[in-house]
């Protein structure tokens, strides 16, 4: 499974607001956490950390149903950490505001997690623009198939601890 994240800036190469990013993503993270349910019996829930936005993330989540909470210190791991202490279920998992999420990146990583999977990253599908992120992207791509890490990290967990690099296929 790959899930599909696109340039994620405007055409004059300002960064684009999360709230731009929501109504074109946050459905088919529900959509398919919605067929993921259905399919394996089992129940998720959609927390979007509102992390000192100053546009409408915060509102344009709330439209969709999903419980929206907040996080005033500007940083992805109080993010996370902050999603993790407000989550009810025994999974987490953690995607961004830009990233289209099939259904089998949920499954892939339930059965991973399942199995003793205690992290892991799915890789992008991704193209930048420029030629020297593509290389970069490739070199990362590359490395990290190479050594078994996520996103340029090396994978080196203690012996009790399996780290999940997960790779299905979307048509």
């Amino acid at each position: 499974m790959t899930p599909y994240r696109l340039e994620s800036t405007r055409s004059d190469g300002s960064p684009q607001p999360e709230a731009a990013y929501l109504p074109r993503y946050l459905p088919t993270v529900l959509a398919s956490l919605s067929r993921w349910e259905e399919t394996s019996g089992e129940r998720g829930e959609v927390i979007v950390v509102d992390n000192a936005s100053t546009d409408a993330t915060a509102h344009m989540a709330a439209t969709f149903g999903v419980r929206v909470i907040s996080e005033s210190v500007r940083s992805i791991g109080r993010v996370r950490n902050s999603a993790a202490a407000a989550a009810h279920g025994r999974r987490l998992f953690f995607t961004d505001a830009d990233v289209a999420l099939p259904m089998e990146a949920i499954t892939a990583a339930a059965a991973a997690m399942d199995t003793g999977a205690v992290g892991g990253a799915i890789p992008p599908l991704y193209t930048p623009k420029r030629l020297g992120a593509r290389l970069l992207c490739a070199y990362w791509d590359h490395y990290r198939t190479a050594h078994g890490g996520a996103q340029g990290v090396v994978n080196s967990p203690p012996p009790s601890r399996r780290w999940a690099g997960i790779k299905t296929t979307c048509s």
